[in-house]
């Protein structure tokens, strides 16, 4: 199973793949943005980075997880 997780829209935007529980790819989007932080932004460098690295299409992921700080962002 492909379980790609996201953070989104807070600081430090950011997105990892794990594949049958192993941890295979994680990056922050301010790696390809050379911006720090990248508040606000949506990690779609980061999700293309990790899908590319392990040689997957966003069609052969199986689940999306998506985290927040439901305290912070209700």
């Amino acid at each position: 199973m492909n379980v790609l997780g996201l953070f989104a829209f807070g600081e430090n935007p950011a997105a990892c793949l794990v594949q049958d529980g192993r941890h295979t790819a994680f990056a922050e989007e301010e790696r390809f943005t050379r911006l720090k932080v990248s508040q606000g932004m949506f990690p779609t460098r980061s999700v293309n980075w990790c899908l590319a690295s392990n040689g997957l299409k966003l069609s052969d992921i199986d689940r999306i997880a998506f985290g927040w700080d439901v305290i912070r962002y209700p």
